[in-house]
């Protein structure tokens, strides 16, 4: 229901001074005449010329955990102006700039003053998992990745679908800031990546499918120098395996072999190579065959997630591989199927980044997927901001970062985007 309006002026009736007042509403109006003396009028008039502020401001509904927000105020007739940030923090600046540091959905509250009073208004912004990073400075997918001393070293990958590269690129966490350091000797994609006491070894891959690869080159970030030389080539030349450190051994697991049409059939193959004595030992095969699967580690065991047996036969299993009695040992499966996807171990569970089905018609996800192996249980977790495959992610602390990719399903579109993804469960 619309309430009364009130509507007056101020008139000369014969020799009196008067207020006529007219109240209107849905039903009726009322007019009412009041004579007034100059002791009434000067205050109301006073009144009538007072000019409140109104308060009004602009932010994200929706940000990252550490990005910086900012708000714009577009207060109208104010000169001061009070902010709260929903978190026991606060500011006197016009247009200030915040950052939160806890995951959560926060209510803003801004009250603007002038001399004639103040005026009030507040929104809430939620703040999720996510937060942006500085971009890479070579956007690709199919990259290898790897952490040493608390930095990212992000190593070759495509272009596009005919186009790879050697460009090697390091991410400082704490700097937010890139570099770039001497390319790797052979460019190549879809190879595994390994460290072992402080080098990144980078086994296999492809040149855009043509030729499937078994070499293994190692990068010192010490001294920013390659060796491929040394080391003996892998014996199984492949593509699109994974790679896990286990006690200071490799251990590189599925793949392809196979070259031409891009229905490429999956391996179960598993080989160990012992930088110590510079050999290669062939293990128990995975249960299932696979190419464009993901692995990690966690607690001495080798994790590994999805799959492309071969098309239209793609993979949600989920296999652990112990190296100390060469066994495997199935346990939940993912929720979805896929491949081309990314996983990561952080605080004693397993999450599971994008990838896809199918990459020319999907679905492609960008859904973040956590295992936890105490329960054998799979959940669900916060998307990533970006639909992405071919992705990289890598844990440096209590943190997870992933980064590249494609955004597209085929023809690829590339990306240099980087997440940082806070964790959304504590340690078990």
């Amino acid at each position: 229901m619309i309430g009364p309006a009130v509507v007056f002026k101020i008139t000369l009736m014969g020799e009196k001074l008067c207020l006529i007042t007219k109240i209107q509403n849905a039903m009726k109006t009322i007019n009412k005449i009041i004579p007034i003396t100059l002791g009434y009028i000067i205050p109301l008039i006073a009144g009538c010329n007072k000019e409140l502020p109104v308060a009004s401001f602009n932010c994200p509904n929706t940000v990252g955990i550490g990005d910086t927000v900012y708000f714009q105020n577009t207060s109208e007739g104010a000169n001061t102006f009070g902010w709260d940030f929903g978190d026991g923090t606060g500011s006197t600046e016009e247009n200030p700039s915040h950052f939160y540091t806890e995951r959560d959905s926060y209510t803003i509250l801004l009250v603007a003053t002038n001399e004639d009073g103040s005026d009030e208004t507040s929104r809430d912004i939620l703040i999720t998992p996510w937060g942006t990073r500085a971009l890479m400075p070579t956007a690709r997918l199919g990259m290898g990745a790897a952490v040493v001393d608390g930095k990212v070293y992000v190593i070759g990958g495509f272009k596009d679908e005919t186009s790879i590269l050697d460009v090697v690129e390091v991410y400082d966490p704490v700097a937010n800031s890139w570099n770039t350091k001497t390319p790797m000797p052979t460019a190549r994609g879809g190879f595994g990546c390994a460290v072992v006491d402080g080098k990144i070894y980078a086994i296999g891959g492809t040149e855009c499918g043509v030729v499937h690869l078994s070499i293994v080159e190692v990068y010192d970030p010490a001294t920013d120098s390659w060796d491929n030389s040394t080391i003996i080539p892998m014996p199984t030349a492949r593509n699109g395996a994974a790679a896990c450190t286990v006690n200071g051994k490799i251990y590189v697991i599925g793949g392809t072999c196979q070259t031409g049409s891009l229905a490429w059939a999956g391996i179960s193959t598993v080989e160990e190579y012992d930088p110590a004595t510079n050999t290669w030992t062939t293990k128990q095969n995975k249960p299932t065959p696979g190419w464009g699967l993901r692995a990690c580690v966690l607690e001495g065991k080798i994790y590994v997630t999805g799959g492309n047996v071969q098309y239209p036969n793609i993979s949600a299993v989920l296999e652990v591989y112990d190296p100390v009695k060469d066994e495997w040992e199935i346990k939940a499966s993912m929720p979805e199927a896929k491949y081309s996807h990314s996983i990561c171990a952080l605080n004693e569970r397993i999450y599971s980044f994008g990838g896809w089905d199918n990459c020319a018609t999907g679905p492609f996800y960008k859904k973040v997927e956590v295992y936890n192996p105490t329960t054998d249980i799979w959940t669900q977790g916060s998307d990533i901001p970006l639909t992405l495959g071919e992705l990289s992610a890598v844990a440096v602390g209590n943190k997870i970062y992933i980064m590249g990719g494609t955004n597209t399903l085929h023809p690829f579109t590339r990306v240099s985007n980087v997440y940082e993804y806070m964790y959304e469960y504590e340690a078990l």
